[in-house]
């Protein structure tokens, strides 16, 4: 990890720390704390999304994701209460974009043509879309060179007998979509177990983990006092706390230009192509990769949700964006031409 600590403003101390994860770069900068307490911090913070990346990145064999994955439906995978209470949120999610977010997205199927404009890739991992302009776009301070508070739409809806219908309770099809009948997962509540639906179904984090990860620290920050910080996870998903110390917002640009994003507290996740021009997310409707031009912001509370809904709402066509939006209270979404 590195690590960099500056008194070098008279008016607020800063710490600057990143390290690799998820197959991409977490950087934060958290101020007012003395040097040993922002050490342990970040430390702390490691070691968390370690912890959850070691049960999400489906591409390392022990992870509980691959095992998941392995077990190709035949036979149900015990879970810990965390990732139980994590894949009823999916669904909760799935079902109320109306299937656009869909752990099972890049189950067996034909993917080898591109929705909209743009070439195909799969990634393979959690990395982002490098929407944002990660901490070059943002001002500097002092010149340092199921979790928390996550519920259902409009906060309103925790997870509770979200996937324990085995039917999949997305009846019939979404409006002018073509959602599956049945859920990539069922999970059985008695034995605190999930299994797959099919032989080809898999699931993958891609959609969510680094805006699940950054929800995780937060209680972190909390305990730990932190009235003021910023996290940039893969230039994709940002987290604040409070506000720039010298200003009114912590201000954060998207790498496509406009307006820079003000945050006060809140998160901001953008989905589209990677900067160069690869597709990688998936219509879940179509089985073909989202080629859009277009880039979709999510600003809210929740990071974890806000990737959810970045992520669903870059694959729902322009027309079904605002109707998923809007059951969500509290979030807003932009679109940003590339």
């Amino acid at each position: 990890m590195e690590f960099e600590y500056s008194r070098a403003n008279p008016r607020v101390t800063v710490a600057f720390a990143s390290f690799e994860a998820m197959h991409t770069v977490l950087e934060g900068v958290v101020t007012d704390l003395d040097e040993p307490a922002a050490r342990q911090l970040f430390a702390s913070i490691e070691t968390r999304v370690r912890e959850i990346e070691s049960r999400l990145n489906r591409h390392d064999p022990a992870s509980l994701f691959a095992r998941i994955n392995a077990s190709r439906g035949r036979e149900a995978v015990p879970l810990d209460e965390e990732t139980y209470v994590l894949l009823q949120l999916a669904e909760l999610f799935r079902r109320t974009t109306d299937g656009y977010f869909d752990l099972a997205a890049l189950s067996d199927r034909s993917v080898g043509s591109v929705t909209g404009s743009g070439s195909v890739t799969e990634t393979g991992d959690m990395a982002g879309s490098g929407g944002m302009a990660g901490f070059g776009g943002v001002t500097g301070v002092g010149g340092a060179t199921g979790p928390e508070g996550v519920a259902g739409p409009g906060d309103k809806t925790g997870p509770g007998g979200a996937t324990e219908d085995r039917r999949g309770a997305a009846s019939g099809a979404a409006a002018g979509g073509k959602m599956a009948d049945t859920p990539g997962c069922v999970l059985d509540p008695a034995t605190r177990s999930v299994r797959l639906t099919g032989e080809g179904v898999r699931l993958d984090a891609g959609g969510f983990g680094k805006g699940y990860a950054l929800e995780r620290i937060r209680p972190l920050l909390t305990e730990a006092g932190v009235r003021r910080a910023l996290f940039n996870f893969g230039d994709s998903s940002v987290m604040s706390v409070g506000t720039h110390p010298l200003g009114d917002c912590w201000p954060v640009g998207a790498a496509a230009g406009g307006e820079p994003f003000r945050l006060v507290g809140t998160s901001l996740s953008i989905s589209g192509l990677h900067p160069d021009g690869r597709a990688h997310i998936v219509d879940p409707m179509s089985g073909r990769w989202v080629g859009r031009r277009t880039m979709v912001a999510v600003e809210g509370r929740s990071a974890f949700l806000c990737e959810v809904l970045s992520t669903a709402l870059y694959a729902a066509p322009e027309e079904r964006r605002t109707t998923i939006a809007a059951r969500f209270e509290g979030y807003r979404y932009t679109e940003i031409e590339m």
